[in-house]
């Protein structure tokens, strides 16, 4: 029986907040993002997330 098949562990939840902040300076925009996990509850062989980290560069024409 292959894990990935089984209806049963498929779903779960997952609650976070993202909390982050865009700077900008000579038409460049730098985002920063930290995302935490405030609860989840998943089901069968799903990897659980304690936190993610988001940055991002872009330039304004």
């Amino acid at each position: 029986m292959i894990s990935t098949n089984v209806e049963e562990f498929r779903g779960g939840y997952w609650y976070n907040l993202g909390i982050g902040t865009q700077l900008m300076a000579h038409e460049h925009y730098l985002n920063f993002e930290i995302v935490p996990t405030i609860a989840q509850d998943l089901d069968g062989i799903q990897l659980e997330t304690d936190y993610s980290v988001i940055a991002s560069w872009s330039k304004a024409w």
